[in-house]
């Protein structure tokens, strides 16, 4: 787990780069940043699965080559900006050699460099302020993250962690896989509630909800299908009291995984 000044840290070095090349502004134009430090963009073949992305270094000479296997713009941006990640962050030490390193882009990975990559990505393609300066002028939620990635042309996923880690309001986020959570995340205003317990990676989805009823078919989530229902926070987390609340999911495609908002 990377510390919170350590993330702070990432995030202000991804920041000052931005102002460096004067590319503070959304969405943020990675190729001109590319352009300026000279290092060339290869995608890989399409039906080929994998690795998210490769920083490749040969004498002076950089070049990364990413995946295009997912149809996803949106993942495809970032995991160029996560490769950005290995090159700008000092200590990591894919820069200082030649030869390729192999990366696993998406926050999906527990490898210390991997994370850090994943965090200057984030903080790249979305600065916080410039975030916070758009984020209300979408609606609560699924629409509002769908708004966010959008105009930050990143994917929906890793939109959804920005979202949740900036927004004020009480809002959780679950991605998961066949009906099992793979991770968790609750804004500030619910980190804060007493006597709760946040639902855990392995978990599996609660019955009877919008999340459970689309993992039951994979075509609707290939299809990127929409589910809202109304709903209430003990389904999710065990609290003293029961709380009204709206749970609004999303298939994602080709990755087969389900995206859950929940807001109170």
């Amino acid at each position: 787990m990377i510390k919170p000044l350590d993330k702070a840290i990432i995030l202000n070095t991804a920041e000052i780069k931005l102002k460096e090349y004067c590319l503070y502004k959304l969405p943020i134009d990675l190729i001109s940043l590319l352009e300026k430090k000279k290092i060339s963009l290869y995608p890989k073949d399409i039906h080929t699965d994998g690795v998210s992305g490769m920083l490749i270094r040969i004498d002076n000479d950089y070049c990364i080559v990413y995946s295009t296997y997912y149809q996803n713009p949106g993942f495809e941006r970032f995991s160029i900006a996560h490769e950005l990640g290995h090159y700008f962050l000092d200590d990591h030490p894919y820069i200082n050699i030649d030869g390729l390193h192999k990366s696993d882009a998406g926050f999906v990975s527990q490898d210390r460099y991997e994370q850090e990559a994943d965090i200057f990505a984030s903080g790249l393609l979305m600065p916080e302020d410039l975030f916070k300066d758009h984020m209300g002028n979408y609606p609560l939620g699924l629409d509002g993250i769908i708004g966010m990635a959008e105009l930050c042309q990143t994917s929906l996923t890793a939109t959804a962690i920005r979202y949740v880690e900036l927004i004020s309001r009480p809002i959780i986020i679950i991605l998961s896989t066949n009906g099992i959570i793979n991770f968790c995340l609750v804004s500030e205003k619910i980190r804060f509630m007493k006597n709760k317990e946040i639902p855990q990676k392995g978990w599996p989805i609660p019955p009877n909800t919008a999340s459970s009823e689309l993992a039951k078919n994979q075509n609707r989530i290939l299809n990127r299908e929409k589910i809202t229902m109304a709903s209430d926070l003990s389904d999710w987390i065990e609290s003293e009291r029961s709380r009204d609340a709206l749970e609004e999911v999303i298939g994602l495609g080709r990755y087969k995984k389900i995206l859950t908002v929940i807001s109170i």
